[in-house]
């Protein structure tokens, strides 16, 4: 398999004026994920750390071995590169190495219709920490569980999409920023693997993460618009794709 090397300099450029006039010191390439040499990864696509390009990161997780990136999935946990019309198709495999789906619809959702914060929250997450965080379900989950003990969660439409989405029986979710890095880099890949799916959402790959950004104006998170750019939804009410992934 090609392998492809990709630095996230866009996204570093866009972060100096979100954390600009900063005296920390830089981030490491080991903070951000990026622990591995390009022999480690061997034939696996792997990503180029923008600060050092002897360092890069590859999936930990043992590669499927039937489906493959822009493959179609479907709801009896089958997948084809054609289209088969006689089953269900549910979304498009776009992660094999962690066996991650992105469902084939993107409804336009705002985040929030209320103010409110989750308020154990860190005050601000920059996007060198963002980039490394890879949970998504956990992120969903976190915010679940603190917006159902204080407030409907049908006051925060995008998290109430993904949580109530039952196709194919998987528990959807949004994604986390660095579950979002191979969106970029298989954008094309992806795109047309949604284009053959009757009534998908196949214009582009944007969409909300469910990595925390700040609470300045109500619940703001990091959205990743393709290919490679990242910014904060600002206020709450702001309306953006919601894009849910699932584990197959």
């Amino acid at each position: 398999m090609k392998k492809m090397l990709l630095s996230l300099l866009a996204s570093t450029i866009y972060t100096s004026t979100v954390s600009a006039q900063s005296c920390q010191q830089p981030p490491s390439c080991e903070s951000l994920g990026y622990t591995k040499s390009v022999d480690d990864c061997g034939d696996i696509e792997y990503l180029t750390c923008p600060f050092d390009s002897s360092k890069v990161y590859c999936p930990e997780v043992g590669r499927d071995n039937e489906c493959e990136i822009g493959y179609i999935y479907y709801s009896d946990d089958t997948c084809s590169e054609e289209y088969d019309s006689s089953k269900e198709a549910i979304g498009v495999v776009y992660d094999p190495y962690n066996k991650l789906i992105m469902h084939k619809i993107a409804p336009n959702l705002s985040w929030a219709t209320t103010s409110t914060c989750y308020l154990d929250m860190e005050t601000h997450m920059d996007f060198t920490r963002a980039v490394n965080n890879f949970d998504g379900k956990l992120n969903s989950q976190t915010f679940i569980d603190y917006y159902n003990n204080y407030n409907s969660l049908t006051n925060f439409p995008a998290l109430n999409y993904c949580y109530n989405l039952k196709d194919g029986n998987k528990e959807w979710f949004i994604p986390a920023v660095g579950q979002t890095l191979l969106w970029g880099l298989y954008q094309d890949k992806i795109l047309e693997a949604l284009q053959k799916i009757p009534n998908a959402f196949s214009f582009n790959l944007n969409g909300f993460t469910s990595t925390k950004y700040s609470c300045h104006k109500g619940q703001e998170v990091w959205y990743f618009q393709s290919p490679f750019f990242y910014g904060q939804n600002q206020p709450a009410s702001y309306s953006y794709f919601t894009r849910c992934i699932a584990n197959y």
